[in-house]
């Protein structure tokens, strides 16, 4: 089932369209997606009280698609960090040296240097 998915999602890659979910995706779309998330994480660095809108979210999920769908790829600093542990959380706060090394540490569980 997963190959026959890959193949209709390559065809409709090739035909400049994807379908995702019941979704058009299109390069353009996906690119201004995945703009608007860097534009989230420019407002996000200036203001940690930045509460994500539903517009944030929606622009969030339709990046993962594109991403899904090989359309874009988006930058491990523009991810979500999944829930982590409280003891991975506190390891990664206390050790981190950067906000990326923190949101690195938040999905993997490691600091760059441990890798």
């Amino acid at each position: 089932m997963k190959l026959i998915k890959t193949l209709i999602a390559t065809v409709l890659l090739t035909a400049g369209t994807a379908h995702a979910d019941g979704v058009d995706l299109t390069p353009a779309d996906c690119a201004h997606a995945k703009k608007e998330l860097e534009a989230y994480n420019a407002k996000f660095t200036k203001n940690t009280e930045y509460r994500r809108t539903f517009a944030d979210k929606a622009t969030y999920a339709y990046a993962l698609a594109c991403q899904s769908a090989g359309l874009i790829v988006i930058p491990m600093f523009l991810t979500q960090a999944p829930e982590a542990s409280k003891e991975v959380r506190e390891y990664c706060a206390d050790n981190a040296r950067s906000r990326g090394e923190t949101e690195r540490c938040l999905v993997s569980g490691k600091l760059d240097s441990d890798q």
